[in-house]
């Protein structure tokens, strides 16, 4: 799970690289250059969309995979009152 997090912040900072380089280049007038930087901004905000998936799926496993605390057994024994 650890990589998945590195991945997503590293994926992060390509992105506001790219976002960044992408409006330079728009704003200098460089049309070819600011559909490369765009489309590596939109493969990059794909890449940090699957990897922020996979580590809600990755977290929802590990939860559902804990023993239950003894707080959990207990209340379904306790007396509603």
């Amino acid at each position: 799970m650890r990589s998945a997090l590195c991945a997503g912040a590293i994926l992060l900072g390509l992105l506001l690289v790219s976002a960044s380089l992408w409006a330079l280049l728009h704003a200098v007038g460089d049309e070819a250059g600011a559909a490369g930087a765009k489309g590596v901004l939109l493969v990059t905000g794909v890449c940090w969309l699957l990897d922020f998936v996979f580590l809600v799926v990755l977290l929802t496993l590990a939860r559902l995979a804990e023993p239950q605390s003894k707080l959990d057994v207990n209340a379904d024994d306790a007396d509603p009152e």
